[in-house]
């Protein structure tokens, strides 16, 4: 199965085989990038992403951890299409709403809840306060499956 989707204009297409997690981020870089009280995150092996089309622009700012974030947009709507950090190279991170049908996924986890709108967390079993850590990402995977 493929799961499909690109940007608001249809300048910037991609495919992926098989995901990962579907997380709910609500730190305060993704309410910025999202214009929403929280971020959906597609987490990819790189390796499964089957088709990238489209040109796009970098944006690279610093993460609280103070290591670097890359987020490729598109220069003609602006969506943010994908990003990646340096704590698992080997993964791509696809914004949720730019798939195609994103009631494909099911939300396995959030993080940064310390600093979530009262009202916007997702009760969801699996919560992190900040970044993730590896544990966190493996219980993630193992929810997901």
């Amino acid at each position: 199965m493929s799961y499909t989707g690109g940007c608001s204009c249809g300048s910037v297409r991609f495919a992926i085989s098989k995901n990962l997690y579907l997380l709910a981020c609500h730190c305060n870089e993704c309410k910025k990038r999202t214009g929403s009280a929280f971020g959906l995150s597609v987490v990819v092996e790189t390796e499964n992403v089957e088709n990238y089309q489209g040109e796009t622009k970098t944006f690279t700012r610093k993460s609280e951890s103070g290591r670097p974030v890359s987020y490729e947009f598109c220069p003609v709507c602006g969506s943010t299409i994908r990003w990646g950090i340096e704590a698992v190279p080997s993964r791509s991170i696809f914004a949720g709403g730019n798939f195609d049908d994103l009631s494909q996924f099911s939300v396995a986890g959030e993080m940064y809840i310390e600093t979530a709108m009262d009202w916007s967390r997702l009760g969801c079993n699996l919560a992190q306060v900040g970044e993730p850590d590896n544990e966190f990402r493996a219980a993630l995977i193992e929810k997901s499956k």
